[in-house]
């Protein structure tokens, strides 16, 4: 696992902040993610969905499946990043109680505080703008015989 070089030696934290601590299981964190999520939910007084894994369509990274008695969101864990996981179990809140706007941004924001983040899952920047390219520049039509027709002889 990659440190950064300030951090002190036997510090074993992932220096990317999407890489998964391997002593974690995905099943770990999805459970840890749930729990948390639905405390903000509850708190809100909001339905609290139930969340499983997998999603019974195997193409698929979530699904979410509505009956007389709950909402069922269901979310592929796998290989995906903890950031990811993390964004379904808030979506599916968000779509379990219908919410919307400035709602469902309030939730969003609340759910990602609890979860250690800011208002959102971590986003990757690039450090530099990317390289814009040349402009085409055309240039003009030379015909025999014209001036600027250069012809080695």
């Amino acid at each position: 696992m990659l440190r950064d070089r300030t951090s002190p030696p036997g510090d074993l934290r992932p220096a990317h902040p999407l890489a998964r601590a391997p002593s974690v299981s995905p099943s770990a964190e999805f459970a840890a993610a749930v729990r948390v999520v639905l405390e903000v939910a509850r708190r809100r007084r909001l339905t609290v969905p139930v969340f499983r894994s997998p999603p019974g369509l195997p193409e698929v990274d979530r699904s979410i499946r509505r009956t007389a008695a709950a909402t069922v969101v269901s979310i592929r864990l796998g290989d995906r990043p903890v950031a990811s996981i993390q964004a379904d179990v808030v979506d599916g809140v968000i779509v379990a109680n219908r919410l919307s706007g400035r709602d469902a941004a309030g939730f969003r924001r609340a759910a990602w505080a609890a979860l250690g983040g800011s208002s959102g899952p971590p986003v990757l920047r690039p450090t530099a703008a990317p390289a814009r390219p040349a402009p085409v520049r055309s240039s003009p039509e030379v015909t025999p015989g014209s001036s600027s027709d250069a012809r080695v002889a």
